[in-house]
């Protein structure tokens, strides 16, 4: 059986991310009936690897993992979480981990994702990527040079390197200004410096940009159904009707925002000594410095403009804020530019009829699926920070969850995986 593998956040799912994974399976399966072998009865598999609680931009997702997971049972078959760790990291890190975990797995043949191009720029946008690719795969000396001279001047890894790269490819500075191009060329770097079997299948977006706040029709982002569900606009037509069912008992009470994160912040910062701080995940000593000059009270979204500065994005701003809320902290387990993962999958959501893919992971993978949460023991370092923070931060989610709704969540021990 062939199988297809999605990285993402589905933060919610909406008809862009259906239309992404219904286009992959008619691709690889219309592959397979024009091959000898003909097509698999049961067609191409699709399994998801999705951001738990809290995403890469450095905010909390707006619904709980479970309840996401279980509305991207829409279309995919398989939902693991994407650890905390990588999930809310960097595009090389969420990229890399990825990556790595569908190896690991040891049946995936396929990574979909979208990337930002127009039909007739789609296959120069897809050169570039390549090309580009292979210099952060293979790690040219001229580009280590460059590299070591952006980090000497103060860069940040992801700048210095991004930075280096741009000198060095012929790859369109505008062919990287989109997110979802960001992640494709860090998709393809994972596939080739870990000699991946995966394959990559390139979906030009639907519709709306990643970052467009407004509602524009049948792909709208899902930046633009968050901003509608803080207005209490309904999402009809915006997502899958099956998807929307989902979700629809959660619509009538306020939307969780980045403001409840803020009483763990200011604890953080009140409790904690510097040297502690410190450890953060993201921070340094000037970043640190102009935190605690910050004005309190505030709203984390002062918070986030106050420290924002010309050298320092927004997104990093908003998870190294993250970072101080759930307690993550810099570790040499995971360092710049090197691919890991740990041990585990966590499964989250599933159909009945794809239980011969579990099977197959448990099988011939090298990672152990966890499906029975309160029994599973760690047996690595890696493995064990990473399912503790797992476990800890979905505390947190559903704490702030509650105190923004009065919706009650389990806890991830005592969470029960939705099977359809």
């Amino acid at each position: 059986m062939t199988n297809i593998g999605i990285i993402a956040e589905f933060n919610p799912y909406h008809n862009g991310h259906a239309y992404l994974i219904r286009e992959a399976r008619r691709l690889v399966n219309a592959a397979a009936d024009a091959s000898d072998s003909g097509a698999d009865e049961a067609g191409a598999g699709v399994v998801v690897l999705m951001s738990g609680n809290f995403v890469q931009r450095g905010s909390a997702a707006v619904f709980d993992k479970y309840t996401r997971a279980r509305a991207a049972l829409t279309d995919a078959d398989i939902i693991f979480e994407l650890p905390t760790l990588w999930a809310a990291s960097d595009a090389g890190h969420f990229a890399g981990c990825g990556v790595e975990l569908f190896n690991k797995m040891n049946c995936i043949d396929y990574l979909a994702f979208g990337i930002e191009a127009e039909p007739d720029t789609a296959d120069s946008v897809i050169s570039g990527l390549q090309k580009a690719s292979d210099i952060l795969a293979d790690e040219p000396s001229e580009f280590k040079e460059m590299l070591k001279e952006g980090l000497s001047s103060g860069q940040s890894y992801p700048a210095a390197r991004m930075k280096a790269l741009l000198q060095l490819s012929d790859i369109n500075q505008d062919t990287l200004s989109t997110s979802n191009n960001i992640l494709a060329l860090e998709y393809l770097t994972a596939i080739k410096k870990t000699g991946s079997r995966l394959k990559p299948i390139f979906i030009p977006r639907m519709g709306s940009d990643y970052n467009d706040a407004e509602l524009t029709g049948e792909f709208s982002s899902a930046t633009a159904i968050r901003e509608a569900m803080n207005r209490g606009t309904r999402l009809d037509g915006y997502m899958p009707q099956e998807a929307l069912s989902v979700i629809e008992k959660y619509l009538t009470h306020p939307v969780l925002t980045d403001e409840y994160l803020m009483p763990y912040i200011i604890s953080a910062l009140r409790t904690k000594s510097e040297s502690e701080l410190l450890t953060a995940s993201g921070i340094n000593s000037d970043l640190l410095d102009r935190l605690e000059k910050a004005p309190v009270p505030c709203s984390f979204a002062e918070l986030s403009d106050y420290m924002k500065t010309r050298n320092v994005t927004m997104t990093r701003i908003r998870r190294l804020l993250l970072s101080l809320a759930l307690g993550i902290e810099q570790t040499d387990l995971i360092q710049p530019g090197r691919i890991s993962s740990p041990e585990y999958i966590n499964l989250l959501a599933m159909r009945r009829d794809a239980s011969r893919i579990i099977k197959l992971i448990q099988d011939i993978g090298s990672v152990t699926v966890i499906n029975k949460k309160s029994s599973y023991r760690t047996e690595d370092a890696l493995s064990d920070m990473s399912w503790k923070t797992d476990i800890r931060t979905t505390d947190i989610y559903n704490q702030m969850f509650y105190t923004c709704t009065g919706v009650c969540l389990p806890s991830e021990l005592t969470s029960n995986i939705q099977i359809i």
